[in-house]
């Protein structure tokens, strides 16, 4: 027993957990709170990217609604998330069916695909093979962190101004290692590091 409790398994985290014992869950990548609600991303490689919001039904607590991003036939992984409001969200992992980063923006009805917008990097100059592994926040400020394709080719930092809409490539000149998480200070200043023990600090000037 933990002090002061105890962990009860939890079979799924679904909404038709509260009218089906045998609900199927899903997995999970990353959750966040906000306005006292859970918010969450994930998938498998092998399903489209998708994430899990705060369920509408009086009796919920914990309980999510599922909504896939990505088409029925795209493969992908959301792997980090961020809520600034109930009707405002940013996410963040790999599309695995182009190996490309995959960002969507969400404003407006959460719950409606057509509020989620898909980032073009492509369009903004981001060509390379890579996935996102991480992204830290503050403000209207993204920053996200991951690794290229093959991964031989290191990792990568992008930055946001504009709460994800438009990205620029700030990674060092000098060939870096993969990396898997990211810190962003309220000042601008912000940490990078890799699981392979690399970190990397930007001072703002």
């Amino acid at each position: 027993r933990a002090a002061g409790g105890e962990f009860v398994e939890g079979r799924s985290f679904m909404q038709e957990l509260m009218t089906n014992p045998e609900a199927t869950g899903w997995q999970v990548r990353k959750v966040v709170t906000f306005g006292n609600k859970f918010y969450a991303c994930g998938s498998l490689i092998n399903e489209p990217g998708m994430v899990f919001l705060p369920s509408k039904e009086p009796q919920a607590t914990f309980h999510f609604v599922r909504l896939e991003l990505q088409a029925p036939k795209e493969d992908g992984e959301m792997l980090d998330m961020h809520v600034w409001a109930a009707d405002r969200a940013i996410v963040a992992g790999i599309s695995q069916s182009e190996h490309k980063p995959l960002v969507y923006v969400g404003k407006g009805d959460l719950y409606k695909r057509e509020s989620w917008t898909r980032v073009d990097f492509s369009a903004q100059g981001i060509a390379y093979r890579a996935g996102i592994r991480a992204i830290s926040v503050s403000g209207e400020t993204v920053v996200a962190v991951g690794d290229k394709v093959p991964t031989s080719q290191g990792g990568f930092i992008l930055k946001s101004d504009d709460g994800g809409k438009t990205w620029k490539d700030i990674t060092p000149s000098k060939k870096i290692g993969h990396l898997s998480d990211v810190w962003l200070f309220e000042n601008g200043d912000m940490v990078a590091a890799g699981g392979g023990g690399e970190m990397w600090i930007y001072e703002k000037k």
